[in-house]
């Protein structure tokens, strides 16, 4: 006798149970494998010589609010011009532009929307460029920050150590214990010293997250004595919260960055970057 066909007998809802016992299969396949939120993306160029900035600031700003609009069918929206720095908002996706006389840069945060980072990014570089007479960029740097999401601190620090590129040091912990929580960070640089990336994980949490999970939130709800369909519908629910608004979670956090690039290249640098962050996300989502 089937489990679907043993709850019909006990609740007389044989058809729901069909149907609730379909959707916990796929609720528990997704659990199986936690999806990364992307939660922040930073394009910032850094650039030496910019003292243009503090005569020039009003006319770069008209010039980007008029490009931007035109090119992207959003809004723009000044928001301050001071001798410490620049600022522009496009409210609808969550995008910030910055610029002041050493760097310029795009925020996006949080990452709920699509937009063509690479166009936004090579008008607001080539915008800069030009208002500012700058000749040399010292460094294009593109970061990427992703939480994969828990429902406690504790199953944060699990999730740390499970993804951790290493399972212990050197000597091995005495038998009583084991890895509760890893913070890993990794340079890597090509010989020349002109391009790498930075990459780190370590176990994130708001202020009120809980220290554990309940732990009827890992039971099935077949499982329940009672209310099998009311504490279904409490997990799924739950999944869709923890995803949209986690309150703890693994942070996984890639910077990517050129220093000195012989071309001003916006489209190839972000590609490149991109190759780099896919492979490394798809390791950690993969590593169990």
């Amino acid at each position: 006798m089937t489990l679907a066909t043993r709850l019909g007998m006990l609740t007389g809802h044989g058809r729901d149970c069909l149907r609730l016992v379909a959707i916990a299969k796929g609720a528990s396949a997704m659990a199986g494998k936690i999806r990364a939120k992307e939660v922040q993306i930073v394009f910032e160029a850094r650039y030496s010589r910019g003292y243009r900035y503090l005569d020039r600031c009003g006319e770069a700003m008209l010039i980007l609010e008029d490009l931007l609009t035109t090119e992207t069918g959003q809004t723009w929206m000044p928001h301050e011009m001071r001798p410490t720095g620049a600022k522009m908002t496009c409210p609808d996706w969550d995008v910030t532009m910055t610029f002041d006389a050493y760097h310029c840069g795009v925020d996006q945060s949080p990452c709920e929307r699509e937009f063509d980072l690479p166009r936004v990014c090579e008008i607001v570089l080539a915008t800069i460029m030009a208002r500012f007479d700058i000749r040399k960029i010292d460094r294009l740097g593109y970061r990427k920050i992703w939480l994969f999401p828990t429902d406690s601190l504790e199953e944060a620090g699990e999730l740390s150590a499970s993804k951790s590129p290493f399972d212990t040091y050197p000597c091995a912990p005495p038998d009583s214990m084991k890895l509760k929580s890893v913070e890993a960070v990794a340079d890597y640089e090509d010989k020349e010293a002109n391009t790498g990336f930075k990459v780190q994980s370590r176990p994130f949490s708001r202020p009120d997250a809980p220290v554990e999970a309940d732990p009827r939130l890992r039971l099935h709800p077949h499982q329940l004595p009672a209310k099998q369909r009311e504490a279904l519908f409490e997990q799924l629910r739950r999944r869709r919260v923890r995803f949209s608004s986690p309150e703890a979670g693994l942070v996984f956090d890639i910077d990517y960055y050129q220093i000195q690039p012989a071309k001003h290249d916006v489209q190839s640098f972000l590609l490149a970057g991109n190759h780099v962050m896919n492979k490394l996300l798809q390791a950690i989502e993969d590593k169990k």
